[in-house]
């Protein structure tokens, strides 16, 4: 079997799944540890990662590619997104732990502080690269080229 078809399929479902895991080992380590050094773990930000990695490990595990893969991708956007409006258009606040003023992303009840900004690009760009790595290995989702032979790997 190729690196397409089947394959592609259950890198989606699998990463789905693992991000999945991921996400909600941070969120109950931050439960346990709300200030996980360097990271503001407030309610709303753990309750945030456990319910995003809930979805993920629900979604990998008892869903379709295409679920999985939407999910991977929207999840990508989304962190990278949080990511990014950190950077942009937080508020600088006093941060005596920091050193020196910190940037904070106030969105309603969550509080984001500068590491968090940085490990929401992280987890941002996982996402989306295992998007773009099953997307990319996905036979439906390749145009068909006229005079080219096409496989089919599903029944």
């Amino acid at each position: 079997m190729s690196v397409t078809g089947q394959n592609s399929e259950a890198f989606a479902r699998e990463a789905c799944t693992q991000l999945g895991v991921a996400l909600s080992i941070l969120g109950l380590a931050g439960f346990a540890t709300p200030y996980l050094p360097g990271l503001d773990m407030g309610f709303a930000h753990v309750s945030l990662l456990l319910t995003t990695g809930a979805l993920g490990i629900v979604i990998g595990g008892k869903t379709t590619h295409d679920v999985a893969l939407g999910f991977v991708a929207a999840a990508g956007e989304v962190f990278l997104l949080l990511g990014i409006l950190g950077f942009l258009v937080a508020e600088p606040v006093a941060a005596p732990q920091l050193g020196g003023p910190a940037s904070v992303l106030r969105l309603g009840a969550l509080e984001l502080g500068p590491f968090d900004h940085v490990l929401h690009l992280v987890i941002g760009a996982v996402f989306a690269g295992a998007a773009w790595f099953a997307w990319s290995r996905s036979e439906r989702t390749r145009p068909h080229i006229a005079g080219t032979p096409t496989i089919h790997t599903h029944a």
